[in-house]
């Protein structure tokens, strides 16, 4: 459920970059829309990857106690859900910061001050959110019955759809001008 409630979030931060596009002049709002949306669908799917992969057990259950002590027994999916709940928080150095950096840039190039204001604090209080799934992962002893979790054997196609997500996420936090390059090309081919 916070997962979904994440994804109306990261709908706001577009809408932000959306809101820029109509002033005039803009020259910021589209391709940081752009790049978020293009940072954000790379998000959503090493997420909810290993969001299956940790949840099937044989049960339904998806709350936060199902990542309960992942770091000790699955401590290559702790460390690539840290990854991905990280840039969905806007930690510089994830592709999230760069995407939420965008937008709150262009909005606040528009004088858009308010709006970029609100991003800002709603940045922090999901960083909050994503902080307490990170606790439970790393520093909580596993549930009673999660000795299936250790079982599970990871699909090569989840892995490599993993591994890819974060070393995105990763590359272009550490180095995103080549992403902008391209969205910005994007853009120019559209026209």
């Amino acid at each position: 459920r916070m997962l979904a409630y994440s994804s109306i979030s990261h709908a706001g931060f577009m809408m932000i970059g959306i809101e820029s596009i109509g002033h005039t002049g803009d020259v910021d709002g589209l391709p940081a829309t752009v790049m978020y949306l293009m940072i954000y669908s790379v998000l959503v799917i090493g997420t909810f990857t290993v969001v299956s992969l940790v949840t099937r057990t044989g049960d339904a259950s998806s709350e936060i106690g199902s990542f309960r002590g992942l770091g000790k027994e699955r401590p290559a999916l702790a460390l690539a859900m840290t990854v991905f709940l990280l840039a969905q928080a806007g930690m510089p150095l994830t592709s999230g910061f760069i995407a939420k950096f965008g937008v709150i840039k262009a909005a606040a190039t528009n004088n858009s001050y308010a709006v970029a204001l609100v991003a800002m604090v709603a940045s922090v209080i999901a960083a909050l959110l994503y902080l307490r799934i990170m606790i439970s992962m790393w520093l909580s002893d596993a549930e009673a019955g999660d000795e299936k979790r250790e079982a599970i054997a990871i699909p090569v196609s989840a892995g490599f759809v993993v591994v890819v997500s974060a070393g995105f996420t990763l590359l272009v936090g550490v180095w995103p001008s080549w992403l902008i390059d391209a969205s910005q090309a994007a853009l120019q081919l559209a026209k």
